[in-house]
């Protein structure tokens, strides 16, 4: 096989036949001997400018290489992967409970219209910028007090 892949770098009039050739013969190889033998393919084609053909014929053949299986490779693209997911979820939880809070605040200054009327624009700013846990406090308190002032207070 691998006199075959070196006779890719003979001038041979049609190209075609012999990387078909050496393709199949590739692709009834193990796992461990084919991925090599396609790298050594891959590199002779690009010294002879067959990339092109050798992309073309191996569509047609059924040979699969999972980069994942690559020894150096598989394990930095999985690391590379666990830490963009870990990122991407901090970053979604953190997304989510803003959108949340946002909600919860929408939803007393609601609550607080229904009880006493339009919210005066100071007593909304003051509740936009209460943390979590008295933001909830003020929701359970709200039927239990007459006014803003001893809602807030």
């Amino acid at each position: 096989m691998e006199d075959n892949v070196i006779a890719v770098l003979a001038r041979l009039g049609n190209e075609r036949e012999p990387v078909r050739r050496i393709l199949r013969g590739i692709a009834g190889r193990g796992k461990p001997g084919r991925s090599t033998a396609l790298q050594e393919l891959t590199l002779l084609a690009g010294l002879r400018g067959l990339v092109p053909l050798v992309k073309e014929e191996m569509t047609q053949m059924p040979i699969t290489e999972d980069i994942m299986d690559h020894p150096f490779f598989g394990p930095k693209i999985r690391d590379t992967l666990n830490k963009g997911q870990a990122i991407g979820q901090k970053e979604g939880r953190k997304e989510g409970l803003g959108e949340g809070l946002e909600r919860e605040r929408q939803l007393v200054l609601r609550q607080i219209g229904k009880r006493f009327g339009t919210a005066p624009v100071s007593t909304r700013k003051r509740i936009e910028a209460l943390p979590v846990p008295k933001l909830e406090r003020i929701a359970l308190r709200l039927f239990d007090v007459q006014s803003f002032d001893e809602l807030l207070g």
